[in-house]
């Protein structure tokens, strides 16, 4: 389905767009920077190259079969068909396959091959998948870490009965270790290096916790209750833990020592003060997914003796549950058996998000033949208007960056000392690509387009005034049905 949502020019510049330009930046340039612009996310060079070799609909297929194909295999064939079933049914799971492109995808099949791997006693293939996960992206390392505290307590748990705990200790040892190493390394040197700032630790949505890794830790140490309190002063994030568990009957709860890897992404979201952590619509569920389903498997015979003690039979439990995963499933995941895919609601997961229709196929074509595919000449377009050859340039900007000022590009030139981020590059847009009957953004930020139009009034303004003050700078090439494209025509 992802395939055929870009094919239908519902793929976004936030994020597809911005890592097909950095893929085509990578393997252009080399800098290793890249990979650590923001973010650390070493796995950036292997897929600039398959973007290179298999563009966005080969990034998109690979992603889905990462979240799905492998992912329900491996349960099927390790837990059953049950939790393989509300896998597939798992809202979140669908968020993220039809979310544009992200790293965070990885985490999925890398929890569940360490779960797997534990639950066939492979420390090696523990290991390794643990540590593959913190080379997702730095907040991942501190899974890793907590995969090794899962270790570790189960070694001591089953110290009795398991002759190998000392080295499953070990090992989660090892995990614990590394994981908090490299988020350390990643936080405080590369991302700095290569970025300038701490990346999301510099962003508003923890600097209240204080400035600095240091003093964040301490002020978590000395007020152990913040998730908590967080959590329940903020209506979004109880939701957002309503959707992760009450969409698998909150059965995970019933066995709780699996949820240990799930740890940190539970915390980010509950202490973060950015929607964005802990919107439940938003790749940043991705770290949940594997731990709640493992948990979710395990869980699953305390549940039947509960439903036992309420005097429902295991053919009664099992029906109530599918009806729990399949309506679940249908209020809120924008697949085919979803209301939202067959209203006009919201726009993203509704049936016209899926398929071209004349209008499309004619922006398609415009988009061809009015923005040139010279890399040196930059774009500015729309967030839900990413297509074709417009990521591969030197300067790629989501509306309305790189259109009333010059924005700066990083690069990175190869010195003595290694990759070192070279003078920024100021580019302002050339072209910009914009479209009135798709979600109306400013950069990331919409303005709550529901059934086809802004309900945001304040924000539809703000949208409104950069498009009238586009139309002032810059010569219009093509209009067609609320569609324009516009050429810059003043020097920068």
């Amino acid at each position: 389905m992802s395939l055929l949502k870009y094919q239908a020019l519902a793929s976004n510049w936030f994020d597809l767009g911005l890592f097909e330009s950095v893929f085509y930046a990578y393997a252009q340039e080399g800098g290793t920077g890249h990979a650590f612009f923001g973010h650390a996310q070493p796995f950036m060079g292997l897929y600039a190259y398959v973007y290179l070799w298999l563009g966005p609909l080969g990034l998109l297929a690979l992603q889905g079969l990462a979240l799905t194909v492998l992912p329900a295999w491996w349960v099927w064939r390790q837990y059953g068909p049950w939790p393989a079933l509300a896998l597939l049914l798992y809202y979140p799971l669908w968020a993220n396959a039809l979310f544009d492109f992200h790293f965070d995808h990885l985490a999925v099949p890398l929890l569940l091959g360490f779960y797997v791997a534990y639950e066939r006693r492979s420390i090696a293939w523990a290991l390794a998948c643990a540590l593959l996960l913190a080379w997702v992206k730095e907040p991942f390392a501190l899974q890793t870490a907590a995969c090794g505290v899962f270790l570790i307590w189960q070694a001591w748990r089953l110290r009795a009965a398991d002759p190998l705990s000392r080295r499953w200790a070990m090992a989660g040892g090892v995990l614990v270790a590394a994981g908090l190493a490299w988020f350390y390394v990643a936080t405080q040197w590369l991302i700095p290096h290569f970025t300038g700032s701490g990346g999301g630790l510099d962003a508003d949505a923890f600097t209240w916790l204080g400035q600095g890794l240091g003093r964040m830790v301490v002020h978590l140490l000395t007020h152990p209750w913040l998730p908590v309190t967080e959590a329940l002063a903020n209506p979004g994030k109880l939701l957002y833990l309503f959707i992760c568990f009450g969409l698998l009957a909150f059965i995970p709860l019933l066995s709780p020592q699996w949820l240990i890897p799930a740890l940190p992404p539970l915390l980010i979201a509950m202490l973060a003060r950015s929607e964005n952590y802990y919107s439940y619509g938003n790749h940043y569920t991705a770290g949940l997914i594997a731990p709640l389903i493992v948990a979710f498997a395990h869980g699953m015979p305390a549940f039947r003796r509960i439903c036992a003690r309420c005097g429902l039979s295991s053919v009664a439990a099992v029906r109530l549950l599918c009806l729990v995963l399949l309506v679940g499933h249908v209020m809120f995941a924008p697949s085919p058996l979803g209301r939202l895919f067959w209203s006009d609601k919201v726009w993203s997961y509704s049936k016209q998000a899926y398929w071209p229709d004349a209008r499309t196929q004619r922006i398609k074509s415009a988009i061809e033949r009015w923005i040139p595919h010279d890399p040196g000449i930059s774009v500015a377009t729309q967030n839900p208007l990413n297509w074709g050859h417009l990521p591969r340039r030197e300067a790629y900007f989501a509306f309305p960056d790189g259109v009333f000022e010059a924005k700066a590009v990083p690069g990175w030139t190869l010195g003595s000392a290694g990759w070192r981020v070279a003078p920024a590059r100021m580019r302002q847009a050339d072209y910009v690509v914009l479209d009135e009957k798709r979600p109306w953004f400013l950069l990331d930020r919409g303005c709550l387009w529901l059934h086809g139009r802004c309900t945001d009034e304040a924000a539809a303004q703000r949208y409104r005034g950069a498009v009238a003050e586009v139309r002032k700078r810059y010569a219009l090439v093509y209009e067609d049905d609320g569609f324009s494209i516009f050429r810059r025509t003043e020097t920068p």
